[in-house]
């Protein structure tokens, strides 16, 4: 169901992070009238994708390391565009310091991709 493995560490927080992000995200994703959203249900799917922003960021202000900045992206697309979907981007960073956490969840009909880059300030 999701692309990491429970405590997955991160430069930018504590070890905990990872692990809430996926149950909270997961737990919001079963709700029955999230699991019956239909692809041309438009509104609702960008209210969940706000909704799914929101839970992140309330989760990174609990967890995050002093000096981080973080930036925050939830793509949402229907399964059935799948493979019509391309997502690309780029980072200049500090290796040692920056980081990264990406996290693939899905319903019947959805699938979300969020992901986190913390970044020292």
């Amino acid at each position: 169901m999701t692309a990491i493995s429970p405590g997955v560490p991160v430069k930018f927080a504590d070890q905990a992070f990872s692990i809430l992000i996926k149950d909270q995200i997961s737990r919001l994703l079963n709700l029955p009238q999230i699991k019956q959203l239909k692809h041309s249900e438009e509104n609702a799917a960008r209210t969940v994708t706000f909704e799914i922003t929101e839970m992140v960021k309330r989760i990174v202000a609990h967890h995050i390391k002093d000096n981080y900045k973080v930036i925050i992206q939830v793509i949402t697309y229907p399964k059935q565009d799948e493979n019509n979907i391309l997502i690309m981007s780029r980072c200049l960073w500090n290796y040692r310091t920056d980081d990264v956490l990406s996290v693939e969840i899905e319903t019947d009909v959805f699938k979300f991709l969020i992901v986190i880059h913390g970044v020292l300030s």
